[in-house]
């Protein structure tokens, strides 16, 4: 017991809420899991792959998204760690500069639309994610017209994509 805290607040807090959305997608990766990928021709084995690579990039889209409203919010496990990089270094088993790296791009594309509309689509991988975030946040500034940002930025994007 917490000497320090309220005793009243332990009970207050309810369990967390089950995640059925997170629980959905655990089933179907078992499943997806399951199959053998040899038992696919050639055409259907090539179709998964391209798939599963749009799927890794809307997933790490909204686990990106996650983080940000994490950060952004306050959560007390995430003041009891020391900030978010070392929450997700110690619940979310990552090494600091993997830990590093998704802070600093779920913060970045919280100001980039267009590169995190293409990230949640699918359309670009994480790491054109974080190469265009970067790179607004690097020549935005050093822009004469700020104003050009969001055209550059969509222009990178369509390069991205091819």
């Amino acid at each position: 017991m917490d000497w320090g805290s309220d005793p009243g607040s332990a009970r207050a807090q309810a369990p967390p809420a089950r995640d059925v959305l997170a629980d959905i997608l655990e089933v179907a990766v078992a499943d997806l899991q399951e199959s053998d990928p040899a038992a696919l021709d050639a055409a259907a084995l090539a179709e998964r792959i391209v798939r599963l690579e749009a799927l890794l990039a809307r997933l790490s889209s909204h686990q990106l998204r996650c983080i940000q409203a994490l950060d952004a919010r306050g959560d007390p496990e995430v003041d009891k760690a020391g900030s978010t990089r070392a929450w997700l270094r110690q619940r979310a088993r990552l090494s600091p500069g993997a830990a590093s790296a998704r802070v600093v791009l779920a913060r970045r594309l919280a100001i980039c639309s267009a590169t995190d509309a293409a990230l949640a689509a699918g359309s670009i991988s994480v790491r054109h994610a974080e190469v265009l975030a970067r790179t607004v946040a690097e020549v935005g500034p050093q822009l004469a017209d700020p104003d050009q940002l969001p055209e550059l930025e969509r222009n990178l994007v369509e390069v991205a994509r091819h």
